[in-house]
């Protein structure tokens, strides 16, 4: 970790991270905890370690008082862009929540484009590869599939151009074309 391997710094962080992972789905971190990981994970965040942005995600939203002066809409900013990021490195579960938060923020909103872009991101949540160390789980792609459906009865025709293969394709392309422009 302290030679700038971002594999190891994630893993030191999420290890340092404690007991903040609740089995329930709950976290709770204490001040120690927030110390000690967030360096690391940070580091390895900023290498691209998907893992790592992922769970500065979780801890961006769910340990405020750790941002002294950073409010909580400033908080949640920060999470959704870091779980975007995990998002667009292949984090499946970061794909699953962002493409929630935009469903949810589209819909509460009435934003058609981020109701397209939550309905593309969970489409490509759901190509789960097996043994992928992203997997989601059964429960993840049956909520999934039943947000797209949902949301299909609210929205037949929105829903039907975003996920379009060619609305799909166009879509994957921007990212490729994305991540290839920041290299």
């Amino acid at each position: 970790a302290e030679r700038g391997d971002a594999d190891s710094q994630e893993r030191l962080g999420f290890k340092l991270l404690g007991n903040g992972f609740k089995p329930t789905g709950d976290v709770d971190f204490s001040d120690e905890d927030y110390k000690a990981c967030y360096p690391w994970l940070l580091r390895a965040a900023k290498q691209g370690n998907d893992h790592a942005q992922t769970n500065l995600a979780v801890l961006y939203v769910n340990y405020r008082r750790a941002h002294a002066g950073v409010t909580t809409r400033q908080s949640k900013s920060v999470a959704f862009n870091w779980r975007r990021r995990a998002a667009k490195n292949g984090n499946r579960h970061s794909m699953y929540y962002h493409g929630m938060a935009l469903l949810h923020s589209g819909n509460k909103n009435s934003d058609d484009s981020r109701v397209s872009e939550g309905l593309q991101w969970l489409q490509r949540a759901m190509r789960t590869t097996k043994g992928s160390t992203s997997e989601l789980s059964e429960a993840h792609v049956k909520r999934c599939q039943k947000q797209i459906d949902d949301t299909t009865k609210a929205y037949p025709e929105l829903t039907s151009a975003a996920l379009a293969p060619s609305a799909m394709r166009r879509a994957d392309a921007a990212l490729k074309k994305e991540g290839d422009e920041k290299r």
